[in-house]
């Protein structure tokens, strides 16, 4: 009930943005592409038709938000989310598409430059044009930070490069009306530039997160931050996130007591992913690594390798410290995160055998890249 309650909340404010966008964009386009006609203005027309596209560009945000908003089903199980991420895409292609066919015809107006009649109306609609899209998009990312949308922050990214492209317009036609005629042309080049520019760095964004981006340090250190206030919690590691749009799945190892009882490290576990859940909207599921801090040679052993961490500058962590015993044989056990290749754990190995007469055998499993 309550993440159906916020998707519905979240579907509300992603169609009121791409509601309020589509209608400014088109309203622009109308007042852009008439005064553009009657002035001859290239740039303003090439910016016009930019505002149409920008309707389109809505129409995707809306439905990226209508799929998005469907609760989890049999072949989505983790709800359809990603959907937005897919609108984001199609609005970053239509952006470079869009980019290309105005440098194009850029370079045809610099070869034959059109008179631009410049006039007093015409400037004030380029400064309105500024105005309102600089509006729309302050709305937007106020909205993208509220729901936390890489497809709004995206869309008002967009409204900000139209903005900035208008601003530019400004310049071509202050410029041609001192008779440097090839200015429109190569301000709807620049303005061109601008437009592609933009959607790169959008698609690469959302490439990302498709194919799957790291957590952000925050998210990471927010979930340290709250499991290891708890009393019994010796250390938090292999924390593993998953985004699937506002919301995420992801796995943790949390080192406690070998004497703290079953029961009650469950009820610490289920509390504690309760409030990772609570607060942060992270699903998180964990697995106990039990220590036995009793035991002489462990701590002998832990005090070293924390030492080890300090001195080498390869090694970034060292967790999951186990002390086995098969017989007359002692084994040492841990997780090691380390740069470079493989010979930097035969020589910890090395180091630890030689320091410790105590251990017979030494395995050292890498962590892997996608754990924090």
């Amino acid at each position: 009930m309550k993440d159906d309650k916020k998707r519905s909340e979240r579907e509300r404010i992603g169609l009121l943005e791409g509601y309020v966008s589509s209608g400014g964009n088109f309203i622009l386009f109308v007042l852009k592409f008439i005064f553009g006609l009657i002035s001859h203005s290239y740039a303003l027309i090439v910016d016009s038709i930019h505002s149409l596209s920008d309707v389109l560009t809505s129409f995707v945000v809306i439905v990226g938000f209508k799929v998005g908003a469907k609760p989890p089903d049999k072949e989505h199980p983790f709800g359809h989310q990603r959907a937005e991420i897919v609108s984001t895409l199609i609005i970053a292609i239509l952006l470079i598409v869009v980019g290309v066919e105005f440098a194009q015809s850029g370079i045809k107006k610099i070869i034959t430059p059109d008179k631009v009649k410049v006039n007093t109306l015409l400037i004030v609609i380029v400064l309105i044009s500024i105005l309102i899209k600089e509006l729309m998009a302050r709305y937007s990312f106020m909205l993208s930070n509220k729901i936390k949308s890489n497809t709004l922050k995206a869309d008002a990214w967009h409204h900000r490069s139209d903005a900035i492209s208008s601003v530019l317009v400004l310049v071509a036609i202050i410029g041609v009306h001192y008779n440097i005629g090839w200015l429109d042309g190569a301000m709807g080049i620049v303005i061109a530039l601008f437009i592609i520019y933009v959607g790169f760095k959008i698609l690469i964004k959302a490439a990302d997160n498709l194919i799957g981006s790291a957590p952000s340090q925050e998210i990471i250190d927010e979930i340290r931050k709250l499991i290891s206030r708890y009393d019994g919690v010796k250390g938090v590691h292999d924390i593993v996130i998953n985004s699937y749009g506002d919301f995420a799945i992801g796995s943790a190892h949390v080192v406690l007591p070998a004497s703290v009882s079953l029961m009650d490290a469950h009820g610490l576990i289920d509390t504690i992913e309760r409030e990772v859940k609570n607060k942060i909207n992270v699903t998180l599921s964990i697995h106990i690594d039990p220590v036995d801090e009793n035991n002489y040679l462990y701590k002998k052993i832990k005090a070293f390798l924390d030492m080890l961490v300090t001195e080498k500058n390869y090694i970034k962590e060292i967790h999951d410290i186990h002390l086995v015993e098969h017989g007359a044989i002692k084994k040492l056990y841990f997780e090691m995160k380390y740069t470079g290749d493989e010979t930097i754990a035969d020589e910890v190995k090395h180091i630890i055998l030689n320091r410790f007469n105590e251990i017979d055998e030494v395995e050292i499993e890498r962590e892997p890249q996608y754990t924090y």
